[in-house]
């Protein structure tokens, strides 16, 4: 058999991995060393805002300063890496003052004229906006038409110089700002108003003033930059990069955000196709790697088969089929997220349409994440001896928690679910390999759910004569009674043609048949074709008088009236998703901070007392592991639980030793959160 991962596909990968390099070094600084050190030296350079000018900049209602040009500044803040000091000023000609005499830096919405090029140093334009005429009668007027006419402007504005010049025969009254020129007019103190068309509009409209009329456009355009003092040359270097540095689509979403009222759909926004292609990549590049494992394990299995010509014949067939299977069960569901993933391009799409595309997306993420987790899961039942690492468990909670995770899956296919836990409190510690019994009995229900169309699931469990007796019987499809002994093959599944209808790879059986026999307990099956099949699981075990708490964490918190949680994650998907989740299932108030690294999420402990930390293991600068063994030297009594992609034993024992409180694999299932947050931190969960 030819090996699949020829040169071809390793010059592909070579590519890629060069195409994201190249991204990454995009995120690199945008200034030169001499400019980062001047900023380093020079912490209060301070931006002079002007808070009469919405939408642009004004206090909104909740007495914080926000519009455009705030947004602008944040961004510009964090092209540049770095924070200015800002002064705030409710007369434009106090704020012109200060430009001259150097009391602030940088102003952020000015007009380039002649006068003031003599002690400031201007950007390219950031906003362009019009000059409308605005008066109380339906007259059409001109700008010739004013003279010798009341005309209010904003006082000092750069309108106000360039119609003095310009128009001189016109009777100028300068206001403080805009809002006073517009409620001169309606007070009749004055015969028009000329001033930006944004600002006007936007004024008109939350005010409710009535009765005014825009006459006609001036040809003078008001180019709103940035600005910096003239004997600031660097200043003025780094202002020009940053402004640089924000691409039209950035502008475009701020503008939209406060001009339009729209809301950006989130396939538009600048960095979601950059961010989807990562993905997209990183798939491809883990779909090649898992076909190239996959081919060179068959090719190794199979020369080591091959003194034994039948044997080795029977047990190549079963791989081919398998990866067959497997090409179809990946490709299915890529091909689905990415189909639907583009078809969220067109704007033409209704909600409904957009909800029922990511739903599909969502789920077949979650098949694909399923496949895969069942492929290293055989592939390391295959390859190494199995040695249960036993410890004390509360079964009786255990098996809670699996119907609370399974209730619902059954349910969503109009399933009724009968649970039975019949193990008493004096048995319910036993010692056992969690990972490997929850995993077998998961498997199985995983199975009697899948292949269930009507009917009903029951899930009775019970402890008898020092033996765990699982029993799970569905009303599904029921298995062929000569094909039982052969269904806990591995790559099997009863019947080749159910696969076009339930879709899987055919190893949850024997995955589930191989952690109960290591465990030394055995699975029995009873069946009848389309009445249902029973699976039973008979393990011995020892029931432990010790009743030490085994849980995902074990540390239950207090009730508090509201919860303080960090999420440190570096990525922020990842941090988004989590945030949902606990906002969907937190049914108390809560406030939740993100730390980037670990060294973020200590600077946030120093700073206030927070209940939890769901803390990422692989961050940059500071580790999860080395961020836990700090934060609990300041607080010890903080809960921290570990969420991360290492499942195995040796990540689980490292993080205990650390000082995690819990743990939670990803990708984070919401049923399992759900558990953690209402069992053992005793939270008040949603519905």
């Amino acid at each position: 058999m030819p090996i699949f991962f020829s040169n071809r596909y390793l010059h592909i990968i070579a590519i890629i991995l060069f195409f994201l390099s190249i991204n990454t070094c995009s995120n690199t600084s945008i200034l030169s060393e001499k400019e980062s050190t001047y900023l380093e030296n020079n912490p209060d350079l301070t931006v002079g805002i002007y808070i009469s000018y919405p939408p642009y900049e004004f206090l909104n209602n909740k007495g914080q300063v926000d519009g455009i040009l705030l947004d602008y500044l944040k961004k510009l803040e964090s092209n540049i890496s770095h924070t200015f000091k800002k002064k705030y000023y409710r007369e434009w000609q106090l704020l012109i003052d200060d430009a001259k005499q150097n009391k602030v830096d940088i102003i952020l919405n000015i007009q380039n004229t002649e006068e003031r090029r003599t002690y400031l140093t201007f950007t390219e334009p950031v906003f362009k906006g019009k000059h409308i005429i605005l008066t109380k009668n339906d007259k059409k007027l001109s700008i010739k038409d004013l003279k010798n006419k009341k005309v209010a402007v904003g006082s000092k504005y750069s309108i106000e110089e360039y119609l003095s010049k310009k128009y001189p025969e016109i009777i100028l009254t300068p206001r403080i700002d805009e809002k006073a020129c517009i409620k001169a007019l309606i007070n009749n103190e004055v015969d028009a108003y000329i001033g930006l068309e944004t600002i006007s509009l936007h004024i008109i409209a939350k005010e409710g003033y009535t009765g005014l009329k825009k006459q006609s456009t001036l040809k003078y355009n008001n180019e709103l930059s940035f600005a910096s003092s003239k004997d600031k040359p660097i200043l003025a270097s780094i202002i020009k990069k940053g402004n640089n540095s924000i691409n039209l689509e950035e502008k475009n979403e701020i503008i939209n955000k406060w001009l339009y009222d729209i809301n950006v759909p989130f396939h538009k926004k600048p960095d979601f196709w950059n961010i989807a292609l990562k993905v997209l990549v990183l798939i491809l590049i883990l779909f090649l790697f898992f076909i190239y494992y996959l081919k060179q394990e068959v090719k190794r299995r199979t020369k080591a088969l091959f003194k034994a010509k039948l044997i080795a014949e029977k047990n190549n067939q079963l791989k081919t089929l398998f990866l067959q299977n497997i090409s179809h069960e990946i490709k299915t569901p890529l091909n689905i997220i990415t189909g639907f993933s583009n078809l969220l391009k067109y704007n033409s799409l209704s909600k409904e349409s957009k909800a029922e595309y990511l739903n599909n997306i969502i789920q077949e993420s979650t098949n694909l994440t399923s496949i895969l987790n069942d492929i290293i899961e055989i592939s390391e039942l295959k390859s190494q001896k199995i040695e249960p690492k036993n410890k004390i468990i509360n079964i009786y909670k255990e098996v809670n928690s699996l119907y609370e995770i399974y209730k619902p899956k059954a349910l969503h296919k109009n399933l009724s679910f009968e649970f039975q836990n019949l193990i008493t409190s004096d048995k319910s510690y036993i010692i056992t390999d969690k990972h490997r019994l929850i995993k077998a009995i998961s498997k199985i229900l995983d199975n009697a759910i899948k292949f269930t169309d009507k009917g009903h699931i029951s899930f009775i469990s019970t402890i008898q004569n020092n033996e765990l007796l699982i029993t799970i019987n569905d009303t599904g499809i029921g298995i062929n009674p000569e094909k039982i002994n052969a269904i806990f093959s591995e790559f099997y599944q009863e019947e080749r043609k159910l696969s076009k209808k339930y879709d899987g790879l055919g190893v949850g059986l024997s995955i589930a048949n191989k952690n109960i026999k290591s465990l030394g307990g055995h699975i029995t099956i009873d069946s009848t074709p389309n009445e249902g099949c029973k699976f039973s699981i008979n393990l011995p075990l020892e029931i432990s008088t010790s009743p030490i708490k085994d849980t995902l964490v074990t540390k239950p918190l207090n009730n508090n009236d509201s919860l303080k949680i960090i999420i440190a994650e570096d990525m922020k998907l990842n941090y988004l998703v989590l945030h949902k989740m606990l906002d969907k299932l937190i049914a108390q108030e809560n406030h939740i901070s993100w730390a980037q690294n670990g060294l973020e999420a200590i600077k946030l402990v120093e700073q206030s007392s927070y209940d939890i930390i769901f803390m990422d293991i692989k961050m940059p600068i500071v580790d999860g592991y080395e961020a836990t063994k700090k934060i609990k030297k300041i607080d010890p009594n903080i809960c921290i639980i570990a969420q991360t992609a290492y499942n195995h034993e040796e990540a689980i024992n490292k993080a205990s030793i650390a000082g995690f409180d819990g743990y939670l694999t990803k990708p984070i299932d919401s049923g399992i959160l759900k558990v953690v947050l209402q069992q053992d931190l005793q939270i008040n969960v949603l519905d």
